[in-house]
């Protein structure tokens, strides 16, 4: 199921303005009753809404915090998320139909609640007071829900279908949400229990930290922010944010800046920021000292590789191999560069299909495959035989595998798939041992997903997952890290993807077309991945929409192979290669037979196939 969430940010999230809290507030604390029974406040305790309020706002009084005195007048503020809790409460309550005193009829289905809450929201409601009945017959039960949900708890989610219509109803209604144009909210921050906010602060973060309440952040929140493995902008935003949050304030925050430097992930800092922004807090901040050094000393260790080199193509040849049609997976089809002319190789008739293919050394290998195989085999390239290897432990198909190489041999990764059902589980293969062994398995589950290795590190993006009980398309990014063996999250793709191809293209990450599970929608789009910023970027547009295409690195060009632009009936045979100065696709000499699915794989010239 497709959701939207309302928010001040692309992924929109709503938050309920602080103006709102207070005019509930306000009316909670009339001294005289203006709701909706009688005037004495003797027989005010006694009415529904009283009782509402009650119900919504004890809490234990231990549990107060900071508590300040002046001469006559003592402060007392509750500790943080009170708010949010008394108003979590008041929702229970209307949940569970207690003390509610208006209704809502919406297609025959009778909706209780509290006017009280409801006329803090809504002006329409505040000037309708004296009617405890109103009846929608224009929208869905799902929208008068959701338009309840978010005046109680100040966010609330809604299938996309029902999005216009939540919007009318705010309208009518007269309820502000908060937009992604409506940036004051931000000027509002400091009001909010700033822990609540952490997700609002992620995504809004080239903005945020841009704003004079930026300055006003606790430590522990701003180390909850640079801790998110969703904070989609650069290195050297992070680095400024950091120094102007410090400037503010720096006799009481220099000593947390050390800790807070050590949040920032070493494999987002290049060259150029060291010599400039690092040396900048350095010069200023001798507490930084200790970070500067800690970078330094993992770029001599080769932890890191700010400069990236260029990856050896290796020849001039492209095997392509593999294919969701089970007729054609067994062919290899070999291309020539110079000759602009491609061959078929022997058909292997041991091949299956969705099975995933990986070069290492000298070797081909094919791993797993349809009906949930675990078999492993490989090609050798300087003899052209079939050679059987160590089963996996888990069958899979539609899934993903590549190679590290290190000094003295090479690690292949199985990655997720789907076996029995969707599979989280990751296997290595080591060319010294010939064993398979179970490692660290990825963070979400997810097949018809890409992977890449960039400065040994492995890159898997997007894919099919399961939220909520149904299958989706999903834009995530999941980072394997061998030295540690464990995953993190890093920034999402632009675009929501799966059944894509990905390439490595000097140290960034190429991700182009596929399809979006849910909306049944083929994708055109490439976009980039720069490991060194934590960030994406729209990069160019293929020919025409498609997935299973095959992206690959072929004599400094992009190559994009094969794929299927409208059923499984219609596979492509062509291939395309990019001009990045002209920006255009130019048409290469096509397949003989139509690939989906399939892996393209740049191969030594001498290479018997």
């Amino acid at each position: 199921m497709n959701r939207f969430q309302i928010s001040i940010s692309a992924h929109r999230i709503v938050k309920i303005k602080p103006g709102v809290v207070f005019n509930i507030i306000e009316i909670i604390t009339m001294k005289t009753c203006q709701h909706f029974c009688a005037t004495d406040t003797l027989k005010r305790k006694g009415c529904c809404c009283y009782k509402s309020v009650i119900a919504g706002i004890l809490f234990n009084w231990t549990r107060l915090s900071k508590v300040t005195s002046s001469n006559k007048m003592i402060e007392i503020k509750a500790p943080p998320g009170l708010v949010t809790q008394r108003l979590d409460n008041l929702y229970t309550c209307m949940k569970e139909k207690k003390f509610t005193d208006v209704t809502i009829v919406v297609k025959n289905k009778r909706i209780f609640a509290h006017m009280v809450v409801l006329a803090g929201c809504s002006k329409f409601f505040a000037e309708n007071k004296d009617n405890l009945s109103a009846t929608f017959s224009n929208f869905e039960i799902p929208v008068i829900e959701a338009i309840l949900e978010y005046c109680y708890t100040g966010i609330t989610r809604i299938e996309d279908k029902y999005l216009e219509k939540f919007k009318d109803l705010a309208k009518k209604l007269q309820i502000s949400l908060i937009t992604v144009d409506q940036m004051k909210y931000l000027e509002y921050c400091h009001l909010l229990d700033v822990l609540e906010s952490i997700d609002i602060i992620v995504e809004n973060f080239k903005t945020v930290h841009t704003q004079s309440c930026f300055l006003n952040f606790p430590a522990e929140s701003l180390a909850e922010v640079l801790k998110s493995e969703k904070l989609n902008v650069s290195t050297e935003d992070i680095l400024t944010a950091l120094k102007t949050w410090v400037d503010s304030d720096a006799k009481n925050r220099r000593n947390q800046l050390a800790d807070l430097l050590s949040l920032v992930k070493l494999p987002s800092i290049s060259n150029e920021l060291i010599i400039t922004k690092l040396l900048d807090f350095c010069n200023t901040y001798p507490e930084s000292n200790d970070f500067f050094k800690r970078v330094i000393l993992s770029i001599a260790s080769g932890c890191q590789s700010p400069i990236y080199k260029e990856e050896n193509t290796n020849g001039d040849k492209i095997a392509i191999i593999g294919d969701s049609n089970s007729s054609t997976a067994n062919i290899i089809e070999v291309y020539d560069g110079k000759h602009n002319s491609w061959t078929i190789s022997k058909d292997f008739k041991f091949l299956k299909s969705d099975f995933a293919s990986v070069l290492a050394n000298d070797w081909i290998l094919i791993i797993g495959g349809y009906a949930i195989s675990e078999k492993v085999c490989y090609i050798d390239l300087k003899t052209g035989q079939k050679h059987t290897l160590r089963s996996l432990y888990q069958g899979r198909y539609n899934f993903q595998a590549v190679a590290i190489h290190g000094e003295s041999s090479t690690d292949v990764y199985a990655i997720g798939g789907y076996g029995n059902d969707i599979l989280r589980s990751v296997e290595r293969w080591n060319s010294g041992s010939k064993n398979w062994e179970r490692v660290a398995p990825m963070l979400k589950a997810a097949y018809f997903h890409s992977a890449s290795v960039i400065n040994n590190t492995i890159y898997v993006a997007g894919g099919r997952s399961r939220q909520n009980g149904n299958e989706t398309s999903t834009n995530e990014l999941q980072v394997y890290w061998p030295e540690t063996n464990s995953w993190s999250y890093r920034a999402p793709m632009i675009q929501r993807r799966e059944r894509h191809s990905s390439v490595v293209i000097k140290g960034k990450m190429y991700v182009g077309g596929g399809f979006i599970w849910d909306t049944k929608t083929l994708l055109d789009g490439v976009e980039s991945y720069d490991p060194n910023t934590n960030m994406w970027t729209s990069y160019c547009t293929l020919p025409n929409p498609a997935e299973g295409i095959s992206l690959c690195y072929f004599r400094k060009k992009l190559l994009c192979i094969g794929g299927n632009n409208q059923s499984s009936f219609n596979n492509q045979t062509n291939v395309w290669e990019y001009d990045e100065i002209s920006e255009k696709w130019n048409a290469l000499k096509s397949l003989n037979k139509s690939r989906v699915r399939s892996n393209a794989i740049v191969i030594p010239n001498d290479s018997i196939i």
